[in-house]
Formats: C-alpha cells, structure tokens, sequence
C-alpha cells in the first residue's frame, strides 16, 4: 500500500470516529429558572407518605419547585435575585395561615348547621334539610350563626350598604316538618338569640308552656 493511499484511510477513520463521537455528545441541559426562594439544611416534613423528610426545599412564586435530600441539588435553582435561608437543622412543616379565625366555631360550622349566609326562610330550610338527611335520628343541629352576613356582604366596607330596619327572626315552625327526629337548638350569629324546634323542646321537657325569655313566633 502505498503511503499516499494509508494517510487518506487514516484521514477517513479520524474523520469517522471524530462525527460519532459528535453524535454521541449529549446537549448541555438548560438552565434551571432561578426560585424565589430556597431552603437549605433543615428537618422538613413533606406530608408525603413515600418521602415523609427532606432537607432542602425550592419554591418559585406559590408553587413548591423542588423538595430534596441530595447536597447541591436544590443550589441549581439559585439564582441572583433567589432568597436562600439555611435552617441549621431547624424543622418545617406546612402551616396553615389565616386572618381570623376562631377554630372551634369554624371547626363547628363544618360539621353542624351552617347559617351564616342565611337570612330567609328558604335558606334556613336548605341548610337544615341537608344538615338532617346526614344526621342520625335523635342526633342534635346546633349553632349555625344565622344572620352573620344579613346586613353585609361578603368583603363589604359598610359605606353604600344600607343597614335592615329590623333584624330577621327565624321561627321553629320553619322545620319543624323537617326535623321530627332531630332536635335543633340554633342561635344568631351573636348569641343574643337561640331558636329551639320542637324535638328540642320536648327533649327538654319545655314542649307544654311558655318559659321566661321565651318567644312563640307569630305563625303558631
């Protein structure tokens, strides 16, 4: 062989092995967007029952990004304008951030009556009705808190309402076709008044009189 014709094939195999290793050659990723925030070093609870601990967390706007256990991983999602915080061990677990509430009475709105929208008498019929088809007999209705919202709406300042002359008052002749088995014993939502069904008031041995504080509503 002569030279001329071994420098030409050697020239074509670089030539080969130099395109496949080109073709092998993986694209670089793309730069992760930078999070917002990003926890490093800490005892977090993911409320996730495969992957219940972490120790470093990325969050971009509201939305939890990355959750890991790998060092360095979470550091690809910093960037300039990223909050970084290191726990230093410290524990962290999802929190749940309101206003105002009083969790017993909220707690109570979720599992009994709740009035707080009603001011009618059709609304005080739908709530009860669907609080009693879910109820046991012999099982109590109570709180409901009617009227909350009857002279404001939702997220209103108060300044183009115009406040009710008079308050409504809900009467247990309302219900009392709805809850024969069902005793209900139901206030306003500022406690200045309570409403008693007639199951209430034969539980409480008050069905044959009226009581001091007792009110009996014009449609008896």
């Amino acid at each position: 062989m002569s030279k001329r014709k071994f420098s030409l094939i050697i020239s074509i195999l670089f030539m080969m092995v130099l395109i496949s290793s080109m073709s092998c050659k993986k694209e670089a990723p793309e730069p992760l967007p930078p999070a917002d925030l990003v926890l490093l070093d800490g005892d977090i609870y993911t409320v996730d029952e495969d992957n219940p601990r972490a120790r470093d967390l990325v969050i971009t706007g509201n939305t939890i990004t990355a959750v890991s256990n790998v060092d360095g991983e979470a550091e690809k999602y910093i960037g300039e304008n990223t909050r970084v915080i290191d726990l230093k061990g410290a524990f962290v677990t999802p929190g749940m951030i309101d206003g105002h509430v009083h969790y017993g009475r909220a707690g109570a709105l979720l599992n009994d009556a709740n009035l707080m929208m009603v001011s009618d008498e059709e609304g005080l019929k739908k709530e009860i009705s669907r609080v009693a088809e879910l109820l046991d007999e012999d099982e109590w209705i109570t709180e409901g808190l009617w009227g909350a919202y009857e002279q404001w709406a939702a997220g209103d300042t108060g300044e183009t309402t115009t406040r009710r002359r008079k308050a409504w008052r809900p009467t247990r002749y309302m219900i009392d076709d709805l809850t024969p088995n069902n005793p209900v014993f139901i206030c306003r939502f500022d406690y200045k008044e309570y409403m008693a069904n007639l199951a209430a008031l034969k539980a409480a041995g008050m069905d044959d009189s009226v009581y001091n504080g007792m009110v009996i509503g014009s449609d008896a």
